[in-house]
């Protein structure tokens, strides 16, 4: 029998500064679907439920994609600069070019500032790595 729920769609991570419109892990605009959570919230619920009986409640193109290539900020900004870059339709292709331009007057502006910060983090990845 089949169910009536929408399926739980999964939100695709973008860099902070991003002004896209947010999507879905299949590409969806957020505002397209009717349910939306986090990858937090997805692996918490495969961890308490179970694949099995998640697997009925979620869109598998997005359960794919966050198996396969998801990537939190926080943990992996380079993956989520990876799928932000090279899955982004013309229109937001045109507003990440603005994007990268306006970071780049910033750290001109602002480059002793963005030299410091930089230094900053590599001295605590460091520790993080030595621990």
């Amino acid at each position: 029998m089949m169910t009536e729920t929408p399926l739980n769609h999964i939100e695709r991570p973008l860099p902070p500064w991003s002004h896209c419109a947010p999507k879905t892990q299949c590409g969806r605009a957020r505002n397209d679907v009717a349910a939306i959570v986090s990858i937090a919230e997805f692996a918490a619920s495969v961890k308490r439920d179970g694949q099995q009986r998640i697997a009925y409640t979620t869109c598998m193109t997005c359960w794919s994609a966050t198996t396969s290539q998801a990537y939190e900020w926080d943990q992996e900004p380079n993956g989520t600069m990876m799928r932000y870059l090279t899955s982004a339709r013309q229109d937001d292709k045109r507003m990440i070019q603005r994007e990268l331009r306006a970071l780049a007057c910033l750290v001109d502006a602002y480059r002793d500032e963005f030299d410091a910060l930089v230094i900053g983090l590599t001295a605590v990845r460091d520790i993080e790595d030595s621990t």
